[in-house]
């Protein structure tokens, strides 16, 4: 999965799609799948290593289950930051103002169904997006100005503690 910066050039997020497929034919049929009784697929997604998750690498979620003929997305994304970086080469890179990709691996595990996955376990390799340390600084500048903004009450700071006394 290639995670491609979004709107703010940082952060990076796709969606894998999980799916239960019920099979056709059931008990009226006759045909060779009318004994087959649908079940719920488990999935978890495993082995994301430790310096992959401190770089920003996550999924959500993590694990659940997938009833038959329904779906269930899993979020793969990408949120670096300065403080993320670094500690890790690649902070020093983008430090020297070098944008780069990254990659880590962990393994999607499916268990159960009816009829069982005929790959339980699939090797996930995600690529994320790491942008010049100065763009990352100024992406952060401004979300952290996007909050102080919103958490500003209205009229400004009068009627605040530590305010001008009368």
């Amino acid at each position: 999965l290639r995670l491609e910066p979004g709107q703010s050039g940082i952060a990076g997020e796709a969606e894998l799609l999980i799916g239960n497929a019920v099979p056709r034919g059931g008990a009226d049929a006759g045909g060779p799948m009318a004994e087959v009784k649908p079940a719920p697929v488990e999935f978890s997604v495993t082995g994301l290593p430790p310096e992959a998750a401190a770089l920003g690498f996550s999924a959500t979620p993590a694990s659940g289950k997938v009833e038959p003929g329904k779906s269930v997305p899993i979020t793969f994304a990408f949120r670096p930051s300065t403080a993320s970086l670094s500690s890790s080469n690649l902070g020093i890179i983008s430090a020297f103002g070098v944008s780069q990709w990254t990659q880590t691996t962990c393994t999607l595990v499916l268990k159960g169904g009816s009829p069982p996955p005929e790959h339980p376990e699939i090797t996930v390799v995600v690529h994320g997006f790491i942008p010049t340390g100065k763009a990352l600084a100024d992406a952060e500048a401004e979300t952290v100005a996007e909050v102080g903004a919103m958490a500003t009450p209205r009229g400004g700071a009068k009627g605040a503690k530590g305010g001008k006394k009368k």
